[in-house]
């Protein structure tokens, strides 16, 4: 049997096995989240995957088991984005709802974002999270289609516009 202080905590296999789960997991919740983002009955899914991304890339980068990059054409204009909506903060009409915004909308997608570009880095991992959002497109236009059509029971030509100006012409006329 080993002692721990012959190999350490970092050198363990369980360790190594753990920090292996980490970084394979990281890719697999956010080709889940794109995935599902054009769904909007999920969201619960959707926080699940980002919020557990986020808390495994904050371990792995902490304990230096991943090289997290800032490193990106856009980092600038991002740093300039957010220095610009804390200067609006203060003139901001309904200042809750702005924080919140900035919070849920404008953190959030940048941590996707940084998330993507230092995970999905070869040209291999690339492919898949194409391939993810080409599918994820079918299914949400076939899922809706369907729902609209069959399940509503609406006409083909309610959604079929054969005189894109009709209206307009009406109005000019």
């Amino acid at each position: 049997m080993m002692n721990k202080t012959d190999i350490g905590i970092k050198k363990h296999p369980n360790y190594l096995k753990f920090i292996a789960f980490l970084q394979r997991a990281v890719p697999v919740l956010m080709l889940i989240f794109l995935f599902l983002s054009p769904f909007t009955q999920d969201t619960s899914i959707k926080e699940i995957c980002i919020y557990s991304s986020i808390v495994f890339v904050l371990f792995l980068s902490l304990s230096r088991q991943f090289d997290f990059s800032f490193k990106t054409p856009l980092t600038a204009g991002f740093i300039l984005f957010i220095i610009w909506t804390f200067i609006g903060l203060p003139f901001a009409l309904n200042r809750p709802n702005t924080i919140h915004d900035i919070y849920a909308h404008l953190l959030k997608y940048l941590a996707i974002y940084y998330i993507l570009v230092n995970f999905f880095s070869s040209r291999q991992k690339l492919s898949a999270l194409i391939w993810v959002m080409i599918a994820s497109g079918m299914v949400y236009t076939i899922w809706y289609m369907s729902y609209f059509y069959l399940y509503l029971g609406h006409n083909l030509s309610d959604r079929l516009i054969i005189f894109p100006y009709r209206d307009y012409i009406y109005v000019v006329a």
